[in-house]
């Protein structure tokens, strides 16, 4: 597999064009161009999960591939596409995290023994993923840069670029969208006493 340069970003370009052109090879050509920066991105997502968890970065990389091959990309660039890989890449996560802990509740009766057998990575990344819902529902724009911040894990002056923003006023909203989700996981935590 090859590795990204910003000098094949033309080839990136190409591809995400010709894939929505209907190019039947553009979509596994593009993941081979890209398939380090996806493993790459993969190893610091599943670097935040729990030790034990069942996916590796390769296995979470072809699940991407996987799910993004049979779906429509309006991408324009490298950016782009891995922060819509990056997204598909949490969702994947939270659905384990969801199926781990249902599993867990099935096999546990009561609420309280229920809350002590979850990890508390497992429930702040629930939290989390709440958080970040009631979020886009409030404030899109919030939402973004903390998708561009944290989910991609982009400076914030690249965010301002990517963005088309100044550095100020995405500093300003990375504060604003910090504060309101470490609100929303703390009202979560409450609700878990």
């Amino acid at each position: 597999m090859s590795t990204t340069t910003s000098a094949n970003e033309a080839e990136v370009v190409e591809l995400l064009r010709a894939r929505r052109s209907g190019d039947p090879t553009a979509g596994r050509r593009l993941f081979e161009l890209l398939y380090a920066e996806l493993r790459g991105l993969a190893r610091r997502k599943l670097g935040a999960e729990r030790r034990d968890h069942t996916l590796a970065p390769t296995s979470l990389v072809h699940e991407v591939f996987l799910r993004l091959e049979h779906t429509s990309l309006t991408c324009e660039d490298r950016r782009d596409y891995l922060a819509l890989a990056a997204a598909v890449m949490k969702r994947i996560l939270i659905d384990s995290a969801r199926r781990r802990l249902h599993r867990e509740d099935v096999s546990t009766n009561s609420r309280e023994s229920r809350v002590q057998a979850r990890p508390i990575v497992e429930r702040r990344v629930l939290a989390l993923e709440c958080a970040l819902e009631r979020l886009q529902g409030i404030d899109p724009e919030l939402a973004r840069v903390v998708e561009l911040r944290f989910l991609l894990g982009l400076d914030v002056e690249a965010v301002a670029r990517l963005l088309e923003r100044s550095t100020a006023s995405i500093q300003r909203d990375w504060r604003s969208a910090r504060a309101f989700l470490k609100r929303e996981i703390e009202k979560e935590d409450d609700r878990e006493r």
